[in-house]
């Protein structure tokens, strides 16, 4: 599409016109979207790679993850404190930590297949 094109129906457009910017649009940011899952993909596996190997991966993706887990893991403590003062006559196990983990996981497997499947097809 044009820069006219694209200043004429722009978000404020309406009818088919409009409609059609919106899937191009939309095709647009889902095939970038798709690029850059796949390289998410790439990078997790050459990371899964390095761990085989002995290797302590290193990059940006590293650090995400580390940093991530260092926050999730904090905030489990505060969650295991707060239950742990609520509640004098029981204690938050390590298991218990891991549990809510595995909740959380299957929570946004869950989630994930729900948007997959609620998707429209393309056009």
């Amino acid at each position: 599409m044009d820069l006219a094109l694209s200043l004429r129906v722009g978000p404020m457009a309406s009818g088919a016109l409009a409609a059609e910017y919106a899937s191009q649009v939309f095709r647009r940011l889902l095939e970038r979207s798709q690029e850059r899952l796949s390289r998410g993909a790439q990078l997790r596996a050459a990371m899964a790679a390095q761990i085989a190997a002995g290797i302590t991966p290193t990059g940006y993706r590293a650090e995400f993850l580390h940093e991530s887990s260092t926050k999730v893991i904090a905030l489990l403590g505060t969650l295991a404190e707060q239950f742990n003062a609520e509640h004098g006559d029981d204690l938050v196990s390590l298991n218990d930590l891991l549990d809510i983990l595995n909740t959380a996981k299957g929570r946004l497997v869950k989630a994930a297949h729900e948007e997959a499947v609620s998707e429209p097809l393309p056009a």
